[in-house]
């Protein structure tokens, strides 16, 4: 009896707290690729002026600055020229090559999201938006191939695995509590029905 009272709360909680748990994690990927878009769409037009220039310094103090600011969540932010070398990086303890395009892959023509484990990569391109002399600023004959480099940025899925984690937590307390109530409601639905009704059975 214990058990067909138990097993419908059980299975619910269950299921439910599943749900909520894979939905939430997901949200809060969606939460950190947003914020990475914003840190690297910016970083990617301000760094096209540094680009041009070959200005190492300028964007690795920016790049820095960024880094700094947003360190919770990344590891590395990192540069690369038209022909797919690092330019500059915010974080030389780590293998630049990991962010790097593949030998041969084309660079992203928009931003890129691609998930390792633990670690997520942002890629977005420098695009040059000044006009050279063989391009027409009045005809707006702007080649779209127009490309400086890249940028990727390296964030962190730990902070995300352990909010994970604390909601895995709190959705094993929730339900266990619910199992709790549920256990004091089959007793008491034993002790003052099921109970009486049986000893009348057997009185008879």
């Amino acid at each position: 009896m214990m058990i067909l009272i138990l097993a419908p709360t059980v299975l619910i909680g269950l299921l439910l707290s599943i749900f909520f748990v894979v939905h939430r994690y997901n949200d809060l990927q969606r939460q950190l690729e947003d914020a990475g878009s914003s840190i690297i769409e910016p970083l990617a037009v301000s760094s096209e002026y540094g680009m041009n220039l070959q200005n190492r310094e300028s964007i690795g103090q920016l790049i820095s600055v960024l880094h700094r600011r947003h360190s919770d969540i990344v590891r590395a932010i990192s540069v690369y020229d038209d022909h797919n070398r690092l330019f500059v990086t915010s974080n030389f303890h780590l293998d630049p090559s990991q962010m790097q395009l593949p030998a041969g892959a084309p660079f992203p023509r928009h931003l890129s999201v691609d998930r390792h484990g633990d670690i997520m990569i942002l890629r977005t391109p420098i695009i040059s938006e000044s006009y050279s002399p063989d391009e027409s600023a009045i005809a707006d004959a702007k080649n779209t191939k127009n490309m400086l480099g890249y940028v990727a940025l390296e964030l962190d899925l730990k902070s995300v695995r352990l909010q994970q984690y604390k909601e895995i937590f709190i959705s094993s307390v929730m339900m266990l509590f619910c199992i709790g109530i549920a256990l004091i409601f089959g007793w008491r639905l034993m002790r003052d029905v099921t109970g009486p009704i049986r000893n009348m059975v057997n009185y008879r």
